[in-house]
């Protein structure tokens, strides 16, 4: 059974991230709008964005990276996080169960932290994204469903007790649950590169730039470890 429920909440959350993803694909259609809109003012501002040589223009793009890459918007998602949790008496024995629906937060919680890198040579953009962080998860309260084990723990207590313990057992899953934290954070790198991509190439016509996403503790091929 645990395993069942185990189970149904991992494709609950592979389905949620895909709608995430989706969502930033979505965003990143409407930054393309607007880009085109605001080519031409871009194109008369260009020689107050351009450094180099006569004859050898390189347009600093770090700049225009900046506000795109920290985008607060983007790092924090919501999760569905439901589970189930046995009510034990003093001696161990189980009293009822409680299933309940939660919610968990994750995300970059300094924006600032994140690092830009702009190699103009290989033509490669580099986004380190610092650790991602686990907010506190919130059981609804709502959402609580009891199986007693006899009927007599059935008394006026029993939602608050339930949910006490609710909001335990999901603080508990959640702080031991790697899988999750990965998803996460693989959900944030998506997000990026579904809104950096189209913007860059609008903005660098012409120019053809790699963009690599690595998560804390991920180093790109040729790095020193």
């Amino acid at each position: 059974m645990e395993k069942e429920k185990h189970g149904e909440w991992k494709n609950k959350l592979i389905l949620i991230m895909l709608l995430i993803i989706v969502v930033m694909i979505t965003i990143a259609v409407l930054v393309i709008r607007h880009a085109y809109k605001q080519r031409e003012s871009i194109a008369d501002k260009v020689e107050e964005s351009v450094i180099g040589e006569e004859g050898k223009v390189t347009t600093n793009i770090d700049a225009r990276l900046e506000e795109v890459v920290r985008s607060g918007r983007l790092y924090t998602a919501e999760y569905p996080y439901n589970g189930y949790v046995a009510v034990t008496d003093d001696e161990g024995a189980a009293k009822y169960y409680v299933a309940y629906e939660g919610t968990v937060k994750a995300g970059i919680d300094n924006i600032q932290d994140i690092k830009l890198k702009v190699d103009k040579d290989s033509k490669t953009i580099t986004i380190r994204l610092p650790e991602v962080k686990v907010y506190p998860p919130e059981v609804n309260a709502g959402t609580l469903e009891y199986i007693f084990v006899d009927e007599k723990y059935n008394t006026e207590t029993v939602a608050s007790e339930a949910f006490e313990k609710a909001s335990e057992d999901i603080r508990t899953k959640v702080e031991n649950d790697n899988e999750f934290k990965m998803a996460a954070t693989e959900t944030v790198k998506t997000a990026e590169k579904a809104i950096i991509k189209p913007w860059l190439n609008l903005v660098e016509e012409g120019e053809t730039y790699t963009v690599i996403i690595l998560a804390y503790g991920e180093e790109a091929d040729g790095d020193e470890k």
